[in-house]
């Protein structure tokens, strides 16, 4: 208190409207210093904070940096100084705070003008909260029949979507001249090839399955699908 640093810390805090950092480490001091009897009688006696609370937050002054840690720090006084309704629990600091409050009519005129104002406010949810679904509440009046025309397009469009699920689902049809290799080409003994053209890797050990060209002949060139075995690279 002697040193004059809350003095100084206020001042600036007021100094610079946009500085973030400043506000929210003088607001810290300043609620310690509120919740200890004999900084608080500084705070509210010789340095007046409640008049640079109503002075500094007018209701014209939202875009001023510093507000909201202006609006936090009424609260705080308020909440040490308690009501009926909610007690202080911190009986030493209400007794200095009350005082102060008592009487003050400009105190008064903020709490229930801007004050109170904010703090409706910052109350409500970011975004204006969740909206409530059409499907979950039924609507009356006008628009009943607008509901009642958008589920029978709903209904429609899902009886349509599903006949048409059934005919997507189907694979499409073969290319011509082309037919896919079945289980059926694969056989130990070839015996299922109708057209004895089957083809097996060379050097594969007996009753290994056997592949059907697709088109029934060879591959393209007319060679064997599978390539001669050319055995190991020579070393060197």
């Amino acid at each position: 208190v002697a040193s004059g640093v809350i003095a100084a810390a206020l001042a600036l805090f007021l100094r610079f409207e946009m500085n973030n950092l400043l506000h929210s480490s003088v607001v810290t001091l300043l609620e310690a210093g509120l919740a200890q009897p004999a900084l608080g009688a500084h705070l509210l006696g010789e340095l007046q904070l409640l008049h640079v609370i109503v002075a500094h937050a007018p209701a014209e002054a939202s875009g001023r940096g510093y507000v909201g840690h202006l609006t936090k720090l009424s609260n705080t006084i308020l909440a040490l100084q308690g009501s009926r309704e909610e007690p202080s629990t911190n009986a030493a600091a209400a007794a200095v705070i009350t005082p102060f409050t008592a009487g003050n009519s400009e105190w008064a005129e903020y709490l229930a003008g801007p004050l109170a104002s904010r703090n409706k406010r910052d109350s409500f949810a970011l975004g204006g909260g969740i909206p409530t679904l059409l499907a979950e509440q039924k609507p009356t009046g006008s628009l009943l029949s607008a509901y009642d025309d958008t589920q029978a397009i709903s209904t429609s469009v899902a009886s349509s979507s599903g006949g048409s699920s059934a005919s997507a689902a189907s694979p499409p049809p073969e290319n011509e001249g082309f037919s896919s290799p079945s289980w059926e080409s694969f056989d130990s003994s070839g015996a299922s090839d109708p057209s004895g053209l089957s083809a097996s890797p060379p050097g594969a050990p007996p009753g290994s399955p056997t592949f059907a060209s697709p088109r029934g002949e060879g591959d393209h060139d007319g060679a064997s699908l599978f390539p001669p075995s050319r055995g190991p690279a020579p070393f060197g």
